[in-house]
């Protein structure tokens, strides 16, 4: 069975000589919600006048709570305390109902969540669905190699990096990593080679 406004509950007061009142269903449900509970209330746009609770004809109640769900940053529209106060989404307000009001709650959490993401060359971002980018990276390509259309610099990450056997002489076989980079230290050891056997032709004794 519904209970409807016009509805009367009995109720006895203990500290009153156990004297009997009765109580309306409109009565009770104004004293439920002058209490100091929070009702969530859903999404409204806050940048709206036309969705404001309090003037669109919605039974307001002390508690009430609304949360932004525009997500462009604005202006508010609604009524004090939200006219013209910087509102963004995720912002919330509760119906102060003694002030004939809104209690303006700003979302300083200090994370809004991410808006977009940037690469600048040589990272890439496709996001093509926004809830997942994927981030990538430029392979790096020669000096003297043609810029695919795609991307303005050569810059990029390397295949790997050499190691000896990568550039170990042979007659017959070709580097097992022909797109590795040489390392210094690498490039130190065969220069120090290079060194002694210039040093040999220079004295006459190679």
């Amino acid at each position: 069975m519904a209970l409807l406004n016009t509805d009367f509950f009995v109720i006895q007061r203990p500290t009153d000589s156990n004297k009997h009142y009765k109580l309306s269903g409109e009565m009770l449900k104004e004293f439920i919600a002058g209490g100091e509970s929070i009702n969530y209330k859903g999404l409204r746009d806050f940048r709206d006048a036309a969705v404001d609770p309090s003037t669109d004809g919605t039974e307001v109640q002390n508690g009430d709570l609304y949360i932004n769900d525009n997500p462009d940053p604005g202006k508010g529209a609604w009524a004090a305390s939200i006219l013209n106060q910087d509102v963004k989404q995720g912002d919330k307000t509760v119906w102060n109902e003694a002030n004939s009001k809104w209690d303006f709650i700003p979302n300083d959490s200090g994370y809004d969540g991410v808006e977009s993401v940037i690469g600048l060359e040589p990272i890439t971002v496709d996001d093509t669905v926004s809830e997942t980018p994927q981030v990538s990276v430029y392979t790096a390509i020669k000096t003297d190699a043609v810029i695919p259309i795609n991307r303005s610099i050569r810059s990029g990450v390397v295949e790997s990096i050499a190691i000896q056997a990568d550039v170990d002489p042979s007659d017959t076989l070709p580097s097992p990593n022909p797109l590795a980079v040489v390392p210094a230290e690498l490039l130190k050891t065969t220069n120090e080679d290079v060194l002694e056997l210039q040093k040999g032709i220079d004295g006459g004794t190679y």
